[in-house]
């Protein structure tokens, strides 16, 4: 099920019901930028641990 909202433009745009349910509850949506630095960090602590392991091989 969606819902229409209004951009700031007073264009519509269409968001699933849960999602409106979850911004109204106060639940943090992630920003792509914030998905990607979160993906960065892991790769890097991945990088981490096969540098170890190749130092300690």
């Amino acid at each position: 099920m969606t819902r229409s909202i209004s951009d700031d433009d007073g264009a519509p745009s269409f968001v699933p019901a849960s999602t409106l349910k979850m911004l109204m509850s106060g639940v943090h949506i992630a920003t792509p930028e914030e998905r990607m630095a979160e993906d960065v960090a892991r790769i890097e602590r991945a990088l981490a641990v096969i540098e170890r392991a190749m130092a300690g091989a």
